[in-house]
């Protein structure tokens, strides 16, 4: 797919991408049933009516323990591993949508990890979508 930002006819080309994962994700949304992570859902998706956006934020240091922790790596490949997937998903929100992914507007509800814990953080979560879905008449 978009491979190559800074190439000759790279508008076209974002454009197809945008295209190609507006069709998909839309389509996706309409049947419902999917979590959608990444590749800027929450900007393609953000005017679905049936589409709930949350994002997970926690401070650098706590991110890097739960790397060391969950995935057993060391601290310097949890922090290398943290590095080069925010400027992934800076990346793709700045150069494919023109936007800052971190932008609280795009969500509907932002969880701190750092201030809560996770398993609070989803059941916080899980009572939110109910209660979306339920304001959504799908119970």
């Amino acid at each position: 797919m978009y491979r190559t930002p800074t190439a000759p006819g790279e508008n076209f080309e974002r454009k197809k991408y945008k295209d190609f994962l507006r069709r998909i994700m839309t389509a996706m949304a309409n049947e419902g049933g999917y979590v959608l992570l990444g590749r800027g859902s929450q900007i393609v998706l953000q005017d679905h009516p049936k589409v709930l956006r949350i994002l997970l934020v926690a401070e650098y240091q706590d991110r890097v323990k739960f790397m060391v922790q969950r995935y057993r790596l060391s601290e310097d490949e949890a922090k290398k591993i943290i590095k080069e997937k925010e400027t992934q998903r800076a990346a793709v929100a700045t150069n494919i949508f023109g936007t800052d992914i971190d932008d609280p507007t795009l969500y509907h509800i932002v969880l701190n990890v750092s201030l809560i814990s996770v398993d609070w953080a989803v059941e916080v979560a899980g009572d939110f979508f109910a209660r979306f879905r339920k304001e959504l008449g799908e119970e």
